[in-house]
């Protein structure tokens, strides 16, 4: 092969590398339910995990709350998430309280920035919820929060940045 050849070979290679970055910030995350942990202290104990997510299977049968972390693709952004969506599975046990979550953006320090609102759902079985965010913050992160009904649980969630 020639040098001519090969610097071209090259050069487009590194052209295609340099121009994926950029297509693949919309790709979608996804993340196991298993890794939501209980959120604050008087939730410890009462959350149990398995291989098919985070579920409330506490004999008191009360609500629990989880937190569930989002590895932030792009943190440099300050555009929000264009999507979020959290699968849920829900059982009889848990009456007729429904399963309910929301999604939070937070800056460098903790302090929110902006939350999808809580959307809440008390279909049997397996659900989804879809959230959007509109705002983020440099470097911050993102987060979902769920309260889960006796015999409810997280099974996985996806995110989708700007």
């Amino acid at each position: 092969m020639n040098c001519k050849g090969l610097s071209i070979a090259l050069g487009g290679g590194l052209l295609v590398l340099t121009l994926l970055p950029g297509l693949a910030m919309a790709d979608v995350m996804n993340y196991p339910g298993s890794i939501c942990e209980p959120e604050g202290r008087d939730n410890v104990g009462y959350i149990a995990r398995n291989y098919q997510g985070t579920f409330n299977y506490h004999y008191q049968q009360t609500d629990r709350k989880v937190v569930c972390p989002v590895v932030r693709k792009n943190p440099y952004t300050t555009s929000g998430a264009r999507s979020i969506r959290v699968r849920i599975k829900r059982q009889s046990g848990a009456g007729s309280r429904a399963v309910s979550c929301e999604a939070v953006a937070r800056d460098v320090r903790g302090r929110e920035v902006s939350s999808s609102g809580t959307r809440s759902t008390t279909q049997y079985g397996n659900s989804e919820l879809y959230f959007t965010l509109g705002q983020s913050a440099y470097l911050g992160s993102f987060e979902v929060r769920c309260t889960l009904p006796y015999e409810s649980g997280v099974l996985g969630y996806s995110v989708s940045e700007y």
